[in-house]
């Protein structure tokens, strides 16, 4: 992902990029406290904090702008409200987001993993039931909700 953001980037004259390889648990919030804007992308749901607890962290940085790209975890209502910004744009967009797997030891693998335990009996039924074949590699078809939010802070007065 770090490769095609650069090559994004780098074809948009932006070769100024510099990219954090860090957890978003690792970053310390002084590293960024002189920073304008905040972009953090995709997967925070699936941080060890999750999704509300990144954000608070995001906006304690007290930056003068924010922005975020986010895959959102099904059932989220709204996103928290905020005293000291106000939120300038928001859009959500559904996305292809399905799995492809060599073989079904591989499935097993990957959704034990994500588990973080042995799967049940129901379990394994549930997902070799939602198994489809194409291109010589089974898949899980699914698609994930992103949204796209851009907040400023408030003046005081």
């Amino acid at each position: 992902m770090r490769n095609l953001l650069f090559a994004e980037a780098f074809a948009r004259g932006m070769d100024w990029l510099q990219v954090d390889a860090r957890t978003w648990e690792q970053v310390p919030l002084y590293s960024y406290r002189d920073f304008d804007f905040i972009m953090a992308c995709n997967s925070l749901h699936l941080t060890e904090q999750g999704l509300a607890l990144a954000l608070t962290r995001i906006f304690s940085f007290n930056t003068k702008r924010v922005f975020l790209v986010s895959e959102l975890y099904p059932g989220i209502e709204a996103l928290p409200e905020r005293e000291d910004y106000t939120l300038r744009f928001s859009e959500y967009y559904e996305t292809e987001s399905s799995f492809a797997y060599h073989h079904i030891g591989e499935v097993l693998d990957h959704w034990t993993f994500k588990k973080g335990e042995k799967l049940s009996d129901q379990e394994l039924r549930d997902i070799t039931k939602t198994l489809a074949v194409q291109d010589d590699h089974l898949w899980i078809k699914d698609s994930a909700t992103v949204g796209m939010f851009w907040w400023e802070k408030n003046q005081i007065s």
